[in-house]
């Protein structure tokens, strides 16, 4: 039968838990990177295949003890030995469609002496565990790995929102990228919404931190009825979505496509402008990591 994997990520502040809260939340609207749903239905069992997972996947607590071994009081952020606080950040289950059953767990931390004020450039560090099916229908750790790649700024973790906004890409029968949905929103009500790229190799047991880029931009969060935000901008809305560029690309990792449609203010002209473009995302092998670059 058809099984799945799961994949939990974590992250680690020394001043922060992971996330904060905003002054303007996302605007909800179901996915918009890419069009698998995590929702699987239930396929006909076949002689020596693995009896179908629970429906209750495992835990941010299961996995953070996995990771750190020690029992989280709270998954959001817990101070652990050698002064490193950890927390989960993101948790997904890879959708029936990529045949790869699995379920994704990353938490978030960083070590060191607590500093009061952090800089831009200090950034926590990414594990993750990836849990798949055991014949007994529960989930089973594959395999962990700490301190695998370093993400966020001023030792806080990139604001995570809801699964809708992730993209989910196959690269090969045993390998992907998750592509985890963040959003940001600036003072004025200007929104940002970006995709933190975890590269997962299930053959190997590893994963990597592939960057970060921009996938869509907005201004609802300061918008009027009128259709304009504040005395001057109009409210405008752009969004990307991820795929793979088959058979083109460098190193372990093929080139990603962000097509963007919508539309953005151009404050030169004062007036709203269509977005409908490609940009072709690289791995460098120098760097480890895609060139993004902002849209």
């Amino acid at each position: 039968m058809s099984t799945k994997w799961i994949v939990v990520l974590s992250c680690t502040t020394l001043m922060a838990a992971c996330g904060q809260t905003p002054s303007a939340a996302p605007r909800q609207q179901g996915p918009v990177l890419d069009p698998l749903t995590l929702a699987t239905a239930p396929a006909a069992a076949s002689p020596g295949a693995p009896v179908a997972p629970p429906a209750a996947e495992p835990s941010p607590a299961r996995a953070l003890k996995d990771l750190f071994g020690a029992d989280f009081r709270t998954v959001d952020s817990q101070r652990l030995p050698g002064d490193v606080v950890a927390g989960h950040w993101a948790s997904g289950r890879v959708p029936a469609a990529l045949g790869i059953p699995a379920v994704l767990v990353l938490a978030q931390a960083t070590p060191g002496p607590q500093q009061e004020y952090p800089k831009p450039q200090d950034k926590v560090q990414l594990s993750g565990a990836v849990y798949v099916p055991g014949e007994q229908g529960d989930w089973l750790l594959k395999f962990k790995q700490t301190a695998f790649g370093e993400f966020g700024a001023s030792e806080t973790a990139p604001r995570r929102v809801d699964a809708s906004r992730d993209a989910w890409l196959k690269v090969a029968d045993d390998r992907l990228i998750w592509a985890v949905g963040t959003y940001d929103t600036l003072p004025g009500g200007h929104g940002i919404e970006g995709l933190e790229l975890i590269g997962v190799d299930l053959g190997k047991g590893s994963m990597q931190y592939l960057g970060r880029m921009a996938s869509g931009e907005n201004n609802d969060g300061d918008c009027r009825d009128a259709g304009t935000q504040g005395k001057q901008a109009l409210c405008f809305d752009w969004r990307g979505r991820l795929s793979v560029v088959t058979g083109q690309g460098k190193g372990a990792w093929p080139d990603l496509v962000l097509v963007k449609t919508g539309t953005r203010y151009d404050a030169r002209q004062r007036k709203l402008i269509k977005v409908d473009d490609r940009a072709v995302i690289r791995f460098d092998p120098r760097t480890v990591a895609y060139r993004t670059g902002q849209p």
